[in-house]
């Protein structure tokens, strides 16, 4: 399934947060979307996915989905968003228990997903007891249980230290080389964004406008390599000319209000 967006604008009463903003999303891609914060990132993130009434335009969809998906939209968010009395497999449940699927199937989509996400050892486990990169896990376990067309990914790695991020992200990346989830990723991690996406959607200070679309040339599965480093380092330096004092400007009127 493959996604259309086209938002001339969104705003809230006067203000205007979201401006000719238009891209579509592949099927099988992973989009993510940076720029400063204060940009409008979630809030288009929202926008894709329902929670959000556009002010104009529209979110339209083409292409078949799988036909064991349940939901053609899961979210990931940033913190966890998990039921701490709930276990894992039961936290991962709970989003199945309003779909009418026999017990076998909820129960072999259960079991199938904590095998792909490394939680198999974890699944009578309470939240309490895991750290947060296993908490994130979880959330991303709980977000493909429903086979999602697409996944709509909100900064999911940000509330993470800085070595548990990268192993989620390698996580993730390889779980995407052997499945193709398609997905629309919010972040303000540039290192983040190059290390995952297959085009970078790089959007101005408020109101969010595209500035520019970066498609990315190496391989997800070379990206790591001491041999693509410049080439990598020459996409990341050019994304940052491009926000960097917009940034700067949105990281103070946060500071000063």
């Amino acid at each position: 399934m493959d996604l259309h967006i086209n938002i001339p604008e969104h705003r809230y009463g006067s203000l205007v947060v979201l401006n000719d903003i238009k891209f579509d999303v592949v099927s099988g891609e992973i989009v993510c979307v940076v720029g400063p914060s204060g940009c409008g990132k979630s809030t288009l993130l929202g926008i894709i996915g329902g929670l959000v009434e556009p002010a104009s335009g529209e979110v339209r969809f083409s292409g078949q989905s799988h036909p064991d998906c349940l939901n053609p939209l899961t979210f990931v968010f940033q913190d966890f968003a998990l039921l701490p009395w709930l276990s894992v497999k039961d936290n991962i449940a709970f989003v199945l228990k309003h779909h009418n699927l026999p017990r076998g199937v909820r129960e072999a989509r259960i079991r199938d997903v904590l095998a792909r996400t490394g939680l198999s050892a974890f699944a009578d486990a309470f939240p309490k007891q895991l750290s947060g990169g296993m908490r994130q896990r979880v959330g991303i376990a709980r977000a493909l249980v429903v086979k999602p067309a697409i996944l709509l990914m909100d900064e999911p790695f940000s509330a993470l230290d800085a070595q548990t991020r990268e192993i989620l992200m390698d996580d993730f990346l390889n779980l995407w080389l052997k499945e193709r989830i398609t997905a629309v990723h919010i972040t303000h991690n540039l290192n983040e964004a190059i290390r995952l996406a297959d085009r970078i959607v790089v959007m101005s200070r408020r109101p969010g406008r595209i500035k520019k679309i970066f498609t990315m040339a190496v391989p997800k599965h070379e990206r790591d390599s001491p041999d693509r480093t410049v080439e990598l380092l020459k996409v990341h330096d050019e994304i940052w000319s491009l926000i960097k004092d917009e940034a700067v400007h949105a990281n103070e009127e946060m500071a000063y209000g």
